[in-house]
């Protein structure tokens, strides 16, 4: 019995011995499967590094679709502040700017024109501030025209990078005429597609109006992918406006300007390359087209251009 009860315990001690060596057995492999596991992270990351990209920079990033919210128009005779009034202040900074543009340089009915302003950002207010100045001549200076403009816009914070910006904009404008230098039937265009030929009604209509008043009103709504916007000028019809496109009468009026723009941008990840695109809807009176343009910019350098639906480059 004694050799029975021995070697029962015998058995049992060496079933233990049997689990315990199993159990390590276990866990040695889990460990080194760990191990292995870590080393393989370690040789992924370095690759990645190795290569300038890493996925949870990216994944943190999210750089795709942007809008830094300095966009610039290839259009001719206009800036972004004309294109949309809401762009006054809308990237929360001051600026100054000034154009320049002529149009059938060395003829007869050349235009030359001149755009000189300073927009700026008020935090008390969380709105934008601009004006500007315009001052044109027609005809080696046969008609001059003359406008002052400011324009206000409050930025509305909708949802975390989804701001409203209405705008409003007041304009002045006084136009004159020398008849010396101008003769009746000559063609006049201070405005593309909107061509009408002088007369002496026109001149009479010229002098009889020194300065007038007109409101322009838009919105635009910026997001952390792109921006859409539109506005409308000469809302009011000032009769100098209206000489623009040959209305001499007193009951015509000049016809609304209406803008309409949507674009968006492409950074890189280490932000030095950029690629904007717009594409912008303008009708005025006959003119009625659709700008397609196209920006890209790199440090400080940038390159861009524009067409239009009916063939104009830029």
């Amino acid at each position: 019995d004694n050799h029975s009860i021995s070697s029962d315990d015998s058995k049992n001690q060496s079933v233990i011995n049997s689990t315990s060596v199993s159990s390590e057995t276990k866990d040695n492999k889990e460990n080194k499967a760990s191990e292995s596991r870590e080393r393989d992270s370690k040789e992924t990351n370095s690759r990645e590094i190795k290569l300038g990209f890493n996925n949870n920079r990216w994944k943190k990033q999210n750089v795709l679709l942007t809008n830094t919210r300095n966009q610039e128009y290839l259009i001719p005779a206009a800036n972004r502040n004309q294109i949309n009034f809401g762009h006054v202040g809308s990237d929360f900074s001051n600026s100054a700017y000034w154009n320049s543009y002529a149009q059938y340089p060395g003829r007869d009915n050349q235009l030359l024109a001149n755009q000189l302003g300073y927009d700026m950002y008020i935090p008390q207010l969380k709105s934008g501030l601009g004006i500007q100045f315009m001052y044109s001549t027609l005809g080696n200076g046969a008609v001059k025209d003359f406008e002052t403009s400011l324009s206000y816009s409050p930025k509305i914070l909708l949802t975390k990078g989804l701001v409203f910006e209405p705008a409003v904009r007041l304009r002045m404008s006084s136009t004159g005429v020398d008849r010396n230098q101008l003769n009746p039937g000559t063609w006049i265009e201070f405005d593309r597609m909107n061509a009408f030929q002088y007369t002496q009604e026109h001149y009479d209509a010229f002098v009889s109006r020194s300065v007038q008043q007109d409101l322009g009103l838009g919105f635009l709504i910026n997001s952390k992918w792109g921006f859409v916007g539109a506005n409308a000028d000469h809302i009011f019809g000032s009769m100098n406006q209206a000489l623009h496109y040959g209305m001499a009468n007193e009951l015509q009026r000049a016809p609304v300007f209406f803008n309409a723009v949507i674009g968006t941008e492409y950074e890189s990840l280490n932000k030095k390359l950029l690629w904007a695109g717009q594409m912008i809807y303008q009708k005025h009176g006959m003119m009625n087209r659709i700008w397609f343009g196209s920006r890209i910019k790199y440090n400080s350098l940038s390159l861009g251009a524009s067409v239009s639906s009916i063939g104009e480059p830029m």
